[in-house]
This record gives structure tokens, sequence and C-alpha cells, in this order.
């Protein structure tokens, strides 16, 4: 700071273009010793000496002052020698230093760098003896300065180096000496930097070289240049060029170009656990607004990846991909082969300089350029080296990242149990193909065949087998190049096909060897899949594989036969003296292969084995391909089915998968099916669902038809059956069943929303008419939505008009029916608009705002009601957040801004209209939204904060913080905003009303750390209620503000109190066990049972979910004796939804019995 006061502008451009030095030299990749290489640069740092802090390659600091002028008089000249002390002797380790940049050449300037200069000597009167008499009163102000303390002036002159670069001059004279080459002059590239300098200061930004580069690349175009001895031209090109898409066995090859289909990551879920049909419903979801891509890795919200996928879904394409995108960009790729990293007798940073220089013929310093932000590390196939050379490679990571942080990285993994996750990495998981991804696949194997998307699209829709397998991209890429779309494949010929590009691979590409025989190879592999499978493994051992070889093939030798079946691609080895299959369900086909071939008549005893999951699939595929499944499915149906219907279940998957069956038992099946629909837990009955979808509604099975009126079953897969078959008589047929029922809270009917749409006058008279022969308010509420949700054009005017008009039908429904008119906006309807606003509920008051928000009403009408004095603050914001909601859902982005803008609207519902307009993509509207927080109340602070997920920029954060902190809030208060400013900063939350919405994560928000003091203090104060005091531990968890250490405590304390919100407490306490789990306060095993006990349903269900997920046959055992005792058929449900997966992985075979549950191993 300058002048004692306010820096002048002068000032400030001299302190930043002394840090843009610093800046530019970070980014120089010319070799110079640590010492003299900066690693970061902090601007209007938060220590005592704040213009700048610069971190040095060798762990010292520097703390920089910068002035243009100096005077040895007033506050600025004690203020700055007060800031050294206060330096020199707190926070100053040792090989610290004080710097004084002075933009001035005065005498001043140069005696005090003398004096400085002199300071090495031992005592006060030493130094002064070696100054001369202008020198030692300098000295001597310098010591007024602290207090009269020469010896403490003398301890900070000897910490202080001064540098006296002239301001007028400092860009012509200094730039050329401290920026790096590049493609523009170096004091171009310094007035940028210092432009950066300029706008970070307002935020005290820390620059680190790879950020600040990528900057500079994205926002300026600029590319830094290596030196011409390292060969990164050459080395660029070469990866570059070395990019291709391969499809092995085929002869297919692309090179990578802008077309790339980057795909799409998630959050890793670890908690997932797969199933032989869970697919069934979870695939179509494939589409998660979650998902990113590494498109723009790395970035400072993507610097550190873990990257999981099984083999087929692209993973070292994508390391391929993203190597040539970043070496065109001017970056450093390494791409590290992790096998010959393990294999290599050195670290990361040795094997960079050795094995991959060599490689390339290049002669990168690859510390330099990770130094300097150019280099970025690409690890692949993790899982492909053994258990303890892959501990090997991670502490070869582990301590390659801390002599080099600032390098970002990224790795593949095909299984993450292979592995502890390095800290701080995001990990992702590669998704399956969505219905979009698959058409772009199309046109990206198959271009200039414009007809072909939707030619696939409508073979995968008749095929749900053949649908759920090519969301993994290496099965459809080979039906695509293979060109198998035109024939009736089903999943089982789909992996034929790729079983047979794998063993016959002569046939496809001609320099593959043939030392083995490729039907004694296929035959080989199946009894290995089969033998793994008896033995509850996946995968093999070596010994096993060669006892396979020696009694089918014992002219060939082992050797010989692994190298063949790794060459192919068939096996992969997992350590020296392990194998498994690049996809379980590869194995499982293979196995039921040798199961049909050689165990034939075992079968029937086998059937018992589905339950014990290793043996689901296994078994399901030889039901699919047997050539008489009759008589196993009629044994199968004969035995009682356990607990979770596994039989029935995998027998109705069968027959959706093609199974053979005469039409009487199929039509068994369904009607077993049709019995237990809706009548399960949930987790069962979406897979239900999914079945009877699948195999059972074209053509409609007359069970089926019979319970489609069943109004649970709207949202279990009768919705999704009538938008399928579009009959008009059949879907007027089950409304009139719908509505002649119990209609309460019957708000959404789902897919079957289109089909009513399309049909749209017939179904709007069933409405009116159910309105006017069930007038309570209940079932008018219901019959006003349903209306409602009713897509305009659907309704003819005359008879909407008519609804309008017939004043025996209830207010909210005749609002309902104008809407679908067009009619003009007069007396009448603006008066039942008011009457339906003075009406306490939601039903009347979202009709009002439905009308309000149809395209005839003008901004003038559309305030008038909400604008009337008659009516309660509090009633006109519920009314425009209706009205907003709607214009939300129909994307009139235009009409809510309109009214934002409107000066006639008070102030709070302005705010509001604004926090819709964000919503609805202004972005830029929340910098003023952060600014109204001081007169905000809680909700609508809290309401502001949560949408932080939509602008993922760190200074809305920062003033909010600041706004917040600066008010008193009650303690309700704090909870509310702490819940929405955490959740802003996790997920993206995509509103559909005030502070509702659907919740969706996205990558670490650069905000995240921000409010981590403020909810720190506020866990310290008083006030709380012990459930409150929870609830905001576990916010403060959610971003790191609190370990989580006394959360058993603060869980026990929260139990003891009296509900006063049962779903809330109930939720809070659930996920307190959830978050218990992950460390090492867990709950013991006869805790759990006792909250499980008390049939809390969301904290019990938590409970059962946690034991379930320590995967010990004591927890099985324990959910099966603690499920008899419950009483509550939805907790009952919960339970075993937690417990099928486990009993399948630990082979048990759980059965009912009256009210209890009965295990036995299924072996």
């Amino acid at each position: 700071m300058e002048g004692g006061g306010a820096a002048t502008q002068g000032g400030v451009g001299y302190q930043d273009q002394v840090a843009a030095l610093y800046m530019g030299r970070m980014l120089d990749q010319r070799p110079r010793p640590p010492k003299d290489r900066p690693e970061s640069v902090r601007v209007e740092a938060t220590s005592a000496v704040d213009d700048a802090l610069v971190e040095m390659a060798d762990g010292r600091r520097l703390f920089i002052q910068a002035k243009r002028a100096l005077a040895t008089s007033g506050a600025a000249w004690t203020g700055m020698w007060k800031a050294f002390a206060n330096q020199a002797t707190t926070d100053f380790r040792p090989g610290d230093s004080l710097s004084l940049a002075i933009g001035e050449t005065t005498t001043l300037a140069t005696r005090l760098r003398e004096i400085c200069t002199r300071s090495n000597e031992p005592d006060v009167v030493e130094w002064h003896q070696r100054l001369s008499e202008p020198q030692r009163r300098l000295a001597a102000a310098i010591a007024v300065a602290l207090g009269g303390d020469d010896a403490l002036a003398l301890y900070v002159c000897r910490q202080l180096d001064v540098d006296i670069w002239p301001a007028e001059g400092l860009a012509r004279d200094y730039a050329p000496l401290w920026m790096p080459a590049c493609d523009q002059s170096p004091d171009q590239l310094h007035a940028v930097l210092t432009g950066i300098a300029l706008e970070g200061a307002a935020t005290r930004q820390r620059f680190a070289p790879a950020e600040l580069y990528d900057r500079l690349r994205a926002d300026w175009d600029i590319r830094i240049d290596s030196p011409e001895s390292w060969g990164a031209a050459r080395y660029r090109g070469a990866i570059a060029r070395s990019a291709v898409v391969t499809l092995p066995g085929t002869g297919f090859s692309r090179p990578i170009g802008d077309d790339f289909l980057w795909p799409r990551c998630l959050p890793y879920d670890r908690g997932r656990k797969s199933d032989f049909d869970d697919d069934a419903p979870r695939w179509r979801k494939a589409g998660d607004s979650a998902a990113e891509t590494l498109r723009d890795f790395p970035s400072a919200d993507l610097d550190s990846v873990v990257l999981i996928a099984g083999p087929g879904f692209g993973k070292s394409t994508l390391v391929q991909a993203t190597a040539a995108r970043l070496a065109n960009d001017g970056l450093l790729p390494a791409i590290i082969r992790i096998p010959e990293l393990a294999d290599a007798g050195s670290g990361i940073a040795e094997f960079l300089a050795n094995e991959v220089n060599s490689a390339f013929g290049v002669g990168i310093d690859w510390a330099a350029a990770g130094g300097a932000g150019t280099l970025v590390l690409l690890l692949d196939g993790l899982d492909e080296v053994s258990g303890s050379r892959r501990t090997a490679v991670l502490q070869k990571l582990s301590d390659y990242r801390a002599s080099s942080p600032q390098v970002r990285w990224l790795m593949t993994v095909r299984d993450p149990a292979a592995l502890a996750m390095p800290e701080g990495a995001r990990v992702l998981e590669l998704a399956p193909l969505s219905d979009e991804e698959i058409d772009r696949y199309v046109e990206f194997y198959r271009p200039g065949e414009p007809a072909l998307p939707a030619l696939i699209r409508e073979r995968l829709r008749g095929r749900p087998d053949l649908n759920r397998l090519v969301r993994i991209p290496i099965f459809l890429a080979l039906m695509l190049v293979l060109r198998q779309e035109e024939r009736n494949i089903s999943r089982g010929d789909l992996l034929e096909t790729y079983l047979e590009v794998l063993f016959n691979p002569k046939d496809y590409k001609s320099s593959q060897d043939e030392a083995v025989d490729p039907t004694a190879l296929r035959k080989i592999a199946e009894r290995a899949a089969f033998e793994a499978l008896e033995d509850d493994d996946v995968g093999m051992g070596a010994q096993a594989l060669d006892g396979c070889t020696h009694h089918l093939a014992p002219e060939v030798g082992p050797d010989v036969v692994r190298r063949s079946l790794l060459s192919r691609g068939v096996i992969r080895r997992v350590n020296a003296v392990r194998f498994d299959f690049p996809f379980p369900i590869v194995q499982e086909f293979l196995a039921s292969t040798e199961l049909l071939r050689n165990h034939a008549p075992e079968l029937e005893a086998r059937l018992a084995m589905i339950a014990h999951r290793p043996w689901a699939q296994a078994i399901q595929f030889a039901l699919e391909r047997h050539p008489d499944p009759e008589p196993l499915v009629r044994h199968l149906l004969s035995t009682t089915d356990d607990a979770f219907h596994t039989a029935l279940r995998l027998t109705g998957r069968c027959v959706s998968n093609g199974m053979r069956l005469p039409a009487w038992l199929r039509d068994e099946v369904g009607d077993r099916l049709v019995a237990i629909w809706g009548r399960t837990s949930w987790r069962t009955a979406e897979l239900v669902a999914g079945i009877i979808i699948d195999a059972f509604s074209q053509p409609l099975h007359p069970a089926v038809r019979e319970r489609l009126g069943d109004r649970h079953l709207i949202h279990h897969g009768s919705d999704a059956i009538l938008a399928r078959h579009r009959d008009q008589a059949l879907t007027l047929d089950v409304m009139a069943r719908l509505l002649a029922g119990d209609i309460e809270h019957m708000l959404n009917i789902g897919e079957l929303q289109g089909e009513v749409n399309r049909i749209g006058g017939p179904v709007f008279a069933m409405y009116v008419g159910a309105a006017l022969t069930n007038p309570s308010d209940g079932a008018s509420g219901v019959i006003t939505a349903l209306i409602s949700h009713m897509g305009r054009g659907s309704v003819l005017e005359v008879d909407a008009h008519d609804a309008f008009s017939n004043e025996e039908l209830p207010i909210g429904v005749r609002l309902a029916a104008w809407v679908h008119t067009d009619a003009p906006v007069d007396d009448v309807i603006e008066g039942l608009i008011s009457e339906a606003l003075r009406v306490d509920d939601y039903e009347h008051r979202s009709s009002a705002a439905r009308a309000l928000s149809v395209p005839a009403m003008s901004t003038e009408a559309t305030l008038r009601p909400l604008l009337d004095p008659n009516l309660e603050d509090e009633t006109r914001e519920k009314a425009l957040d209706y009205l907003l909601a709607d214009w939300l859902r129909s994307k009139e982005r235009g009409r809510i801004e309109e009214l934002a803008r409107d000066k006639s609207l008070p102030s709070a519902l302005r705010d509001r209209a604004e926090l819709f307009a964000l919503a609805a993509g202004a972005v830029e509207l929340i910098d003023p939204l952060v600014e109204r927080m001081s007169a905000m109340d809680a909700q609508m602070v809290a309401a502001v904060a949560i949408m932080f997920g939509h602008v993922l920029r760190r200074g809305p954060v920062e003033r909010a913080v600041e706004l917040i902190e600066a008010r008193n809030w009650s303690p309700a208060d704090r909870l509310t905003i702490a819940h929405s400013l955490i959740t802003g900063l996790t997920y993206r939350m995509e509103m559909f009303s005030f502070r509702s919405g659907t919740l969706h994560p996205i990558p670490p928000h650069p905000g995240r750390a921000v409010p981590l003091d403020l909810i720190r203090r506020w866990l310290s104060l008083g006030g709380y209620t012990a459930r409150e005091r929870l609830s905001l531990a576990l916010e403060a968890i959610r971003i790191g503000a609190s370990s989580g250490s006394e959360l058993s405590v603060l869980l026990e304390d929260a139990l003891k109190e009296p509900a006063d919100s049962h779903a809330a407490d109930a939720s809070t306490a659930g996920r307190a066990i959830e978050e218990l789990e992950k460390g090492p306060n867990r709950l013991t095993l006869p805790r759990l049972l006792e909250l499980l006990a008390e049939e809390d349903y969301n904290m019990s269900s938590s409970a059962a979910s946690v034991i379930a997920g320590r995967g010990t046959r004591e927890a099985a055992d324990s959910l099966i004796s603690a499920f008899g005792r419950l009483e509550d058929g939805h907790l009952k449900g919960a339970v075993l939804d937690a417990l099928e997966p486990l009993a399948g992985r630990l082979g048990l075979r759980v059965t009912r019995e009256g009210k209890e549950l009965r295990a036995v191993s299924s072996r």
C-alpha cells in the first residue's frame, strides 16, 4: 500500500508489475536452480508483508513489498517497517527472505540497498561502523519506525533484499530477463500477466504454474515455448499421430480427431453392487446430468483423477485422445503404461527422463516442464500389475507427488478394489452409453449412413437384452463394424460374434498367430471359465488354466496356450500366477457353454445355485441357449422361490432375452410376475416392472392388462406400457378405472401423460366428469393438477371454455380449464384468480398461478391480483413462486426476466423473480442477488446460496460468506443457510420451485472451502437443540469443516431428545449412521440393530443398509433375525433390499417361513 492510505492506481500497478515478473519466471522452462524457480505467486497475501508471497522450488518463501516511491517519514514508512518486523519475527522459516522492490532510482533507495547489503555484522555497533553517516541516519530512521529498537532494525535488514526496478522502464528492461519464450513479445506477455495479477488481487489469488498457463492458453491464446534442445515439438507431433481408435481383430482403425466421442464420467459410487437383472431399470437412466467429460482435463477442479471402468469401455483410447488434445494445445502429456513403470527399477521422474525420452528420441527436462505447469502425467492400466507391484506403483506416484505436487495426473484402473484411492484425487467412472451417445457412435463407426441411427434405435427398442449389452462401447462397435445390425441377433449372438473375433482373428486380421487351433483354444477357455465358477472365483490361477490345457490339448504347451489367449484378448494377466476375463459376462457366457456341452444332466440340480451370484448369469445363459428349456423352467417354477423371487425374476429375464417356451408356460411365467407386480420390496418391484415391460407388454399379456388400472402401478411400469402401446381404447379404459377409484394424491401420471396429451379431449371429458361426481377437496385438487398437466393444444377450445363456464365445477378446475382456452383476460377470470388466491391451500393458489402464466396475460394483468393490498405477504410470495415455477417449466425465461425488471414489484418479490431467472439460465444475476443478501431474510439468503452450483466461481461465494458473517442469525436460520450454502457448493440444483429441485453432483466448486471458517464458528455457538447440532455437524462434514470425530456422541445426544419433526429427524440420524460408517468410530452391530428395531423408517433403513454393507455372514444373520421382529411393511422391504445383494455374494438362499426369514447355503 502507498502513502499511508488507500493505494494509488500507480502504486497498485507497480506491485502487480513486480508480481508479474515472478509469474513469468514461474512459467519459464529454462533450467534454473530450485532457489531461483518460483512454484507459486500469491498477490495481496494474508501475511504481514502482503503485496506478494512467492514460494520457491527449494521450499523458501519470498515476502515482497513493492513501493513505487519511498519517504523516510509518515505512516507508510512506519507501517512498512513494522510489517517487515512482524513478518520476520513470527511466520518466518529458515531460508525465507523479505524483499522490497522500489520503483524509482533515488539516493534513498540506493542507501537502503547498501545498508541491507552490509547487515551481516554480528551486532549493531559493528553494523553502524560499516555505514557512512547518511547511511547511519537512514538506519536510525528504520529503528525509530520500529520503536527505537536498533537490534530489531539490524535483524530485519539482514533478512531484506532491496531491488531497484524503475517503474517507467520495468517492462522494457526486465521483462526480457524474466518472461519465458512464447509467441508474444516479452513486454506483451508481461502486460497480460500484470492484468491477471491486478484482477487476482481482489481475491488474494494464489497462482500456480499449471492453472496460470491454462488461463494464458484459454483467455489469451498464448503458447509458451520449450527450449529447442528438448525436441518438444517433435514429441508432441508423435503423441498426436499415435492417437487412433482401433477395434482388436477387425482391422478397424481411425485417427482421433475433433470428432472423437468423449465418454461421460460419473462420480464413482463405491456402494453400488451389480446383480443379474439390476440393469433393467438403471441403464435407462444413463443420461445422468451429474456426468462430465475429460474434454477439459486438466483444470482447476479436475487436476488429479482416478478413472474407473471395465474393459471395453475404452480407457486406453481415452488416454490417447486426452494426450493428443493436450499435445495439440501446447502441453507435454506423458503416457506411462503402468506395467512398464512397475518393471522399471526407478521412480516416475527417472522413468520420464530415461524411458520416455529414449522411446521418442527427445531430451525433455521433465522436472522443468512439471515446474512450469506443462507436464500432464497419464498413467494407464493399474489393474494390469499384481498386488505387490501395484502397491509399489502407488508408492512411486505418492513419492512423485510429494516432490512435484504441481503436476496434474490421471490414472486408469479397471477394478477400484485395486487401489487405496490416492489422497485428493477425483474418482470418476465411465458411464454406460446413453441413447444419444449410441447415435453418435453409429455416426462415428459408420459415417455416411444417415438413416442408420434410427434403424439401430428401432432394433434396440425391441431387444432389451441387446439394448443393455451395447451400452458397453466395444460391443456396439463390434456390431457396427461387422455390420450385424440387419441380423435378428440376441445378446448371445453378439457375445458369440465378440468371441469369434477373438478366437478366429485370421478372418479379420491376417497378422495373428495360429500356434493353437482356435476350436481347441476356445474349449480350454470354456473349461477354465466353468471351473473358476465352480471354485466361486472370477478369473483363474495359472495352474488351473494349465490343467485345462493338459486335459483338452495335451499336445500343446501351457505357455503357448497362455500366450495365445493373452494375445487375442480372451484373458488378461492379473499377476504372475493369475488371469481373468476382460468382462465377467464373457466368463459367464463361456462357462454356460461348458455347462450345456458337458454337464447338461446336472443343470436341473444346479438351478438352486441361482441365488449365488457368480453362477446366476451362467445359468441364465444356459437357459436362454438351451434347445429345450421347458422341463428346466417347470422344475424351477415348481420349487419354493426365495424371499426375493429370484427364480421367477431370472425366468422372466430369460423370456425377455429370447428363451423359447411354449405359450402356456410363457403365460404362466407372466401370470406369476403380475401376481407380485407392485407387491414386493422397492428394489424387487422395480426389477419385476422392468421384466414385465420388456417381456409381457408387447403383445400385452392378459394379466398385465387386467392390472394396468391399479393406481399404485402408475409409477411401476403401467404408465410405460400404455405409452408404448399408443392404444386409445386401452388408455381410456385404464383412465376410467383409475378415476373411478381413490384418486387422492394422484397428482402425476408419469409416462402416461404423453399418451393423455395425444388423446386429449376424451380424457379431458373424463376429468371434468370426475370433478362433478367427486366434489371433495382432495379429488378436485387432483383433477385441477391433472388438467393443468395436459399440454396446451391437446383440448378443444370449445370443450375447455364450456368447463370454465360451468359454475358447478370447483374454482381450481375452472381455472385449469381456462388455461386451455383462447379466451381474453376479463373481469370474470381476474375475479376467479383473486378468489382462488385467497384460499389457503396449494391447489387453489397454484391454479391461479397457472392461469396467470398463460401468454394472454400481460405483465400488468399478471401483477394486478398479485399486488392486491388485501393479500398477505406470505400469500403473495407463494403465488409468485407458483407463477414463476410454471414459467420455468415452460422455459419462458423472457417473461421471468421481464417481471424481474418491473419496478412496480416490491424488492422482496423482485429478488424472487431474479432467483427464478437465474435458474432459467441468467447466471449473471448471481452477483446482484448476493449483494442484496445483507437485506434478505434467511429463507431468501438460503435460496440464493443453493444456486451456487450454477456458477462455478469463487468470488460470489466469498462475497456471500462475508455478508452472511456480518449478520446475527438465530440457530434455526444458521441451519437453514448452512444446509443451502453447502448444498449449493456440492450440487447443481435444477430448480422447480422456491428452494426445491433436483440435485445433480458437480465437480468441486472453486468456492467450496470458503465457508469453512464460518461453519466452524457456527458450530462453536450455542442455542441449538441436540438434533440441530447434529444436523449442523453433518453439514460441516460435507465440506471438511469438521472431522466427525464427535459425531457418535452428537448422534446419541440427539436420539435422547424428543423428535419435533419425525421424518427430518430420522433422516438426520440416518445420515449420521452412514457417515460414522466411513470412519473409525462406526457404530457396533448391536447398536445398529437397536436403531433398526426402533422402526423409524429413515433412520432404521440407514441402519439396515450399513449392516449389509459390512458384507459378513454375521451381518446377514443379523438382518435375517431382525426381519421377523419388524412390523412396518415398508421397513421390512428396505431390509430385504439391503439383504439381497449380500446374500447373493455369500451364496445364501433366503426364504420366507411365515413372518420369519431363513437362510441356507445355495451350494
